[in-house]
């Protein structure tokens, strides 16, 4: 019985995480805040803040009246990065929590030992707690990878690239 309700509950849980993300609850732009990168690394890391036929224009902090918007060409721009802000902890708390749950079931699903007298017996309880400890942490590690994964959008220096990737760059523009 133990075991059948823990199932269900593990397949609930993987179910909503699976619903988290779906592509449709990304849409509210105004709500979300990303992080771009234009052809470079982290030192260039900014907020997207408008998109025309020719430019992409960028700034350094998330309110307009606090930085200095930069303007790239579409001939400067190879790529365009995104990431949302939190992401990498986030996926490590989803990650550590699974790897908990996951470690702890699979630790108490192996049931009690045999008594022994001459070597150590452990209950499943037990079990499940010291596999809970490695789950945890390989979760947390899994976890913080995937939610530092940054999402690539090609340009490759073509007014045609940017116009027909100008719908996928929109989501991710920041509110006014």
């Amino acid at each position: 019985m133990k075991k059948n309700l823990l199932v269900a509950l593990i397949s609930g849980l993987c179910f909503t995480f699976l619903q988290a993300q779906d592509q449709s609850a990304t849409q509210n732009t105004f709500t979300k805040s990303y992080f771009v990168w234009v052809n470079s690394t982290a030192s260039n890391v900014r907020y997207l803040w408008d998109i025309t036929d020719s430019t992409i224009t960028v700034g350094s902090s998330k309110k307009r009246s606090d930085m200095s918007l930069k303007t790239y060409t579409v001939e400067q721009v190879k790529w365009v990065k995104f990431r949302q802000k939190g992401s990498v902890e986030i996926g490590v708390i989803i990650g550590l929590l699974a790897g908990t749950v996951v470690g702890y079931i699979s630790g108490y699903a192996q049931g009690d030992d045999e008594p022994c007298t001459i070597c150590f017996a452990l209950d499943a309880e037990t079990k499940g707690t010291i596999l809970a400890i490695p789950g945890a942490l390989g979760g947390a590690i899994i976890g913080g990878i995937i939610g530092g994964l940054k999402r690539k959008i090609p340009i490759n220096g073509s007014r045609n690239t940017l116009a027909q990737q100008k719908k996928k760059l929109e989501q991710y523009k920041r509110g006014q």
